[in-house]
């Protein structure tokens, strides 16, 4: 999970144009704020903002709710995967 967080806290300071670790530099950030995942859902946008731009009748990137959620449900399942064999080890045990 650890991970995960610190992935986010990166990103989420990139799309601000705010340098981060290593070799993200601030031009390098900016360029993320502009960028797209497969060309259609930007990387600066978010299940929430989407989801609320849904509610109030506004139009919406749809493509950004589908990678949104499928990534969170690859995260989860990815954390449950790598607890398993420890789970397994202590029924054997």
């Amino acid at each position: 999970m650890p991970i995960f967080f610190a992935l986010f806290s990166v990103l989420n300071d990139a799309q601000h144009a705010k340098a981060g670790v290593g070799p993200l530099n601030s031009q390098l950030a900016e360029s993320f704020g502009s960028a797209t995942l497969f060309g259609v859902a930007p990387l600066h946008e978010s299940f929430s903002t989407q989801w609320a731009l849904l509610v109030a009748g506004s139009p919406y990137n749809l493509a950004v709710m589908i990678i949104a959620a499928t990534m969170v449900v690859l995260m989860t399942a990815s954390q449950f995967i790598t607890q398993a064999p420890d789970r397994l080890q202590e029924h054997v045990a």
